[in-house]
């Protein structure tokens, strides 16, 4: 802390000169240069923080005489600002964490099993990566502290959290029916899939869509009908598989016996879907190799863009037009399998450019518009006839593992870092829509509690 020198100090100098007779040795400057050191100037009160260091020159000579002194002295010339605190500005920052910290449990609740990007994705989805990262990182240690989570390692080398019971207990609080899934990790050897489906609804929810898993989906379906896993017609949407030729084929070896994939009717059900304004986007995570079967009910699946998808719209009571698949976004870590279903797509804009388009259900014409994306046309009825129009997109990107390893350098991140910023989550918006709106803090929250202890 600086020291300011006050005027007893001063009379006590001058006596202690006077007395001494070094007033005559040392001038008069020793005494006028503390003086004006202890003097207050009256007119700088006035001045704005902000101000630059010319309108402050003018303003207060006596600043002016000061700052010249100083920097004749080799002093360096620090000027007091005003620190933005941000949100701490409306909530105190000890209950700012409880905060975090209780909507991080929330999270562990909802999705059982979590990892630390997906907090850093859900809590603070605004700020960039690196500080999004740290402050979620603070929120899981807090938790492993008061016994509320446990960590645990996968067959694959990665980090995963589940919620105890004692964090559930914490939830209770809050009016939260809440479960502890700590001993369901313990059983877990390869949770990578269910991990990214978690991460790509929290990204959803961060730009204010509503999202459901697969597990949502299928609990949904099966109301009434006894367990998930037993039932039988757990699908959303209809398909054929599409296989692909053999004399089309890039590579004979990855065909893998094309007469072996089945043409028969299967129901298929999404890993995530979101629900827009304009529609359903459908999402399908493949966080590892699949095989031709895979690729060729995706290929049905694009037959079925811009179509109603009546089950869904049954069970969360959507409007007709909001129930409409508009987008499939595929999510893949691996680039090969990336390249295949890109390759595949191709063969399919390839067969279907010089289509005539007409309001059958299966006429359908795709068009490749660059960066993975894909149009997918139909025709429709307007007042001067019949019109093609684009009823959807098909969206291929990789999913972004290079966070979880991302090393901060300083300066800033750069756009293809597969965070919010770069208009890469929760999928790539085509051109046509624009980039992302910038997100929104979550906090603070509006909490009611049962109980005022914790």
């Amino acid at each position: 802390m600086k020291h300011i020198a006050s005027k007893t100090d001063l009379i006590t100098g001058q006596h202690y000169l006077t007395r001494n007779e070094l007033t005559s040795k040392l001038g008069s400057s020793y005494v006028d240069a503390r003086a004006a050191r202890s003097t207050k100037p009256t007119t700088i009160a006035s001045v704005s923080l902000d101000a630059t260091p010319s309108a402050i020159s003018d303003t207060s000579p006596t600043t002016k005489t000061r700052q010249t002194a100083r920097s004749n002295e080799g002093r360096i010339d620090v000027r007091r600002r005003a620190v933005p605190r941000g949100i701490t500005e409306r909530i105190h920052p000890m209950k700012l964490h409880e905060q975090i910290e209780l909507e991080a449990l929330f999270c562990f609740n909802r999705f059982r099993f979590v990892r630390t990007i997906d907090i850093a994705a859900h809590c603070f989805s605004e700020r960039a990566f690196n500080p999004a990262q740290q402050a979620a990182w603070r929120a899981i240690n807090n938790l492993l502290e008061r016994k509320y989570v446990l960590k645990y390692l996968s067959e694959h080398k990665q980090t995963f959290y589940a919620m105890t019971d004692a964090g559930a207990r914490h939830l209770r609080l809050y009016d939260l029916d809440a479960i502890g899934s700590a001993r369901r990790a313990a059983a877990l050897t390869n949770p990578t899939h269910t991990l990214w489906i978690n991460f790509v609804v929290l990204t959803c929810f961060s730009r204010g869509l509503q999202a459901f898993s697969e597990r949502d989906i299928m609990r949904e379906l099966s109301a009434g009908k006894g367990d998930v896993t037993n039932h039988q017609n757990r699908g959303l949407l209809e398909v054929t598989p599409v296989p692909m030729k053999a004399m089309s084929s890039v590579n004979h070896n990855e065909s893998e016996k094309i007469s072996e994939v089945t043409t028969d009717k299967v129901s298929l059900l999404p890993d995530a879907i979101a629900t827009e304004d304009d529609g359903i986007t459908w999402f399908e995570i493949d966080a590892s190799m699949r095989g031709s079967a895979r690729i060729a009910r995706l290929v049905g699946l694009v037959r079925k863009v811009g179509e109603v998808i009546p089950s869904l719209a049954k069970i969360h009571q959507i409007p007709k037009e909001e129930s409409r698949l508009k987008r499939v976004s595929v999510h893949t870590t691996n680039p090969a399998y990336l390249r295949r279903i890109r390759t595949r797509l191709m063969e399919v804009v390839k067969t279907t450019k010089d289509e005539v388009l007409t309001e059958s259900a299966q006429n359908f014409r795709v068009l490749f518009i660059g960066n993975d994306t894909f149009e997918v046309h139909r025709a429709g009825d307007t007042p001067t006839g019949q019109a093609d129009f684009c009823v959807g997109h098909i969206i291929l990107q990789m999913l972004p593992t290079n966070l979880t390893n991302y090393k901060h350098v300083k300066g800033t991140e750069p756009e293809s870092l597969g965070w919010f910023q770069g208009n890469h989550l929760p999928y790539r918006r085509p051109a046509c829509f624009g980039t992302w709106v910038p997100c929104s803090p979550i906090f603070p929250l509006k909490l009611t509690e049962k109980s005022s202890s914790r």
